[in-house]
C-alpha cells in the first residue's frame, strides 16, 4: 500500500506539478492592441501610474499545485506587477500617437485582480486567470474627468501546473481588459479632454 501510494503522488507530480519549492519566474509580455496612429504624433501628452490594490502577494501571479490540489511553489513575475500594467497600457497611447510624458493628462491604473489559479483534474488540470483594473483620467488640477472597470478571463486546460501555462493563461486575461480599455471611445476622450484642457462629465459605472 504504501508503494502504490508513493507512485500515484509521484504520477500526480509529473502530470501537475510544475517545478519545486524554488518556485518559478516568468516575465509577462503584451502587445498593444492599437496598431495605428490616432492622432497627430508628439502632439499630446498623458503619464500613466499605477498602483497594486491586491493583498501584500508581491510581483505572485500564481502557483504551482500538487497531486492533491496543495500549493507546492509560487510563480512570480520578474517585476512588480502595477510596473507590466503601467508599461501594457503606456503602450497603447504611443501606439496611437501620445507622449507618455508629463505635463498632459494623467491615467491612474488601480489594479485588483491579476492571477491564475491552477484547479486539478483526471489526468489533466485547468488553469484560470482573472485580471481586473480601474483607470481614472484625471486632468492637471485634480479632477477626475472618467474612471471605469476593466476586467478579464481565460480558462485552458494544461497539463503541467508551471509558470509557462500561467504566464500564457494570464496574457491572454490581461489582454481581454486591456483590449476592453483599447476600445472605451469615453476613456480617450477624457484623456483627449485632460490633455488639451477640456472636459466631460465625470462616468463611474
Amino acid at each position: 500500500m504504501g508503494r502504490r501510494r508513493s507512485i500515484l503522488a509521484l504520477l500526480g507530480v509529473l502530470l501537475l506539478g510544475g517545478c519545486g519549492s524554488a518556485g518559478e519566474t516568468i516575465s509577462l509580455a503584451y502587445v498593444p492592441f492599437a496598431q495605428d496612429r490616432g492622432i497627430e504624433p508628439n502632439s499630446m501628452r498623458v503619464i500613466v501610474e499605477s498602483e497594486d490594490m491586491r493583498s501584500a502577494i508581491g510581483s505572485k501571479v500564481s502557483a504551482s499545485i500538487d497531486w492533491i490540489g496543495m500549493e507546492s511553489s509560487a510563480i512570480e513575475n520578474d517585476r512588480p506587477i502595477k510596473e507590466f500594467v503601467a508599461e501594457a497600457i503606456a503602450s497603447e497611447f504611443e501606439a496611437r500617437g501620445f507622449v507618455t510624458e508629463e505635463g498632459g493628462a494623467r491615467v491612474h491604473i488601480s489594479v485588483e485582480q491579476f492571477f491564475n489559479n491552477f484547479q486539478r483534474g483526471v489526468g489533466q488540470g485547468t488553469a484560470i486567470s482573472q485580471v481586473g483594473f480601474r483607470a481614472r483620467v484625471v486632468n492637471s488640477d485634480g479632477e477626475t474627468l472618467y474612471s471605469n472597470f476593466y476586467g478579464g478571463r481565460a480558462q485552458r486546460p494544461v497539463r503541467l501546473t508551471n509558470g509557462a501555462n500561467a504566464k500564457s493563461t494570464l496574457e491572454v486575461a490581461f489582454y481581454d481588459a486591456a483590449s476592453r480599455l483599447a476600445t472605451d471611445f469615453v476613456f480617450f476622450r477624457a484623456v483627449v479632454d485632460a490633455a488639451t484642457g477640456g472636459s466631460v462629465p465625470d462616468t463611474d459605472p
